[in-house]
């Protein structure tokens, strides 16, 4: 991937929040993104997807503002609630545009997203492994942990020294 690529991505990708468990980007990031005013975006949004999905675009909610001032965007002022767009909205999004820089940008957008989901892909597998790990240790310390049996309780498929493997049992008859 050319210098200039990598650097347009890896600074899209500082742009991308993670809210609701779910990554996504600011509306006015990504107005920036596409080269457009932000009233523009949000016109071509209500135009054209308003109506679709949840998972595609969202508002947050006055908490999720409060958090993300104090956190993710101190500096950044917020006159009503941000919508937020998730990948596959943002991408919905440059292709109804009919830009060329916001189609340009659809292509750094999507690698974006995908360089975040490269770690996580990672993680997730070695969290299946340290999963596994773990519960082969938690079952050897059960077994540690489990009374051993008595002398006197008899062991499942053994006979002990001391028992007559045989028994004659008498029955009456009453």
């Amino acid at each position: 991937m050319p210098q200039k690529t990598a650097s347009k991505t890896v600074e899209i990708a500082s742009l991308v929040l993670t809210i609701r468990g779910m990554p996504v980007v600011l509306e006015p990031d990504l107005a920036r993104i596409f080269g457009i005013p932000t009233p523009q975006l949000h016109r071509q949004f209500t135009r054209h997807l308003e109506k679709s999905s949840p998972d595609f675009a969202f508002r947050l909610t006055p908490r999720e503002v409060a958090e993300l001032r104090s956190q993710a965007a101190p500096h950044r002022r917020f006159g009503r609630a941000p919508r937020v767009f998730t990948e596959h909205g943002a991408l919905l999004l440059a292709g109804l545009l009919h830009r060329p820089a916001a189609l340009a940008a659809a292509s750094h957008l999507a690698r974006a997203f995908v360089q975040l989901r490269e770690p996580l892909a990672r993680l997730t597998a070695r969290v299946n492994e340290h999963d596994e790990a773990i519960s082969n240790l938690c079952e050897a310390i059960r077994q540690l942990v489990e009374p051993a049996p008595s002398a006197d309780a008899p062991l499942d498929g053994l006979l002990r020294d001391d028992a007559n493997p045989y028994r004659i049992r008498r029955y009456s008859r009453n």
